[in-house]
């Protein structure tokens, strides 16, 4: 069962969902050509934001993990050690696509 208090941001947005396109293509571009790195945003901020704590979840070095982000936030410009980064990035790959 999903709750309100983890997803509030995702719900509340979906219905303009579609506004949105524009601005999250090309982020949502880099998520499909490099999952991995898609993959390592997510459960960095699942796990408070460690790099050892998410690089023990990947099974990967927490190097790994630290050139993961900062190649994430080459590729879409957003770094997700701020407000605007995580919560962008969070928003692009959590949307549905229209």
């Amino acid at each position: 069962m999903k709750s309100f208090a983890d997803h509030w941001l995702l719900a509340t947005l979906a219905p303009t969902a579609q506004r949105f396109a524009v601005l999250l293509e090309p982020r949502r571009e880099a998520a499909r050509q490099h999952p991995d790195l898609a993959e390592t945003v997510l459960r960095f901020a699942e796990n408070g934001f460690s790099l050892t704590a998410t690089a023990r979840v990947l099974h990967v070095y927490p190097n790994t993990v630290k050139y993961r982000l900062q190649r994430w936030q080459q590729l879409t410009d957003w770094d997700v050690r701020t407000w605007h980064g995580l919560s962008s990035t969070m928003i692009a790959l959590g949307l549905p696509t229209l």
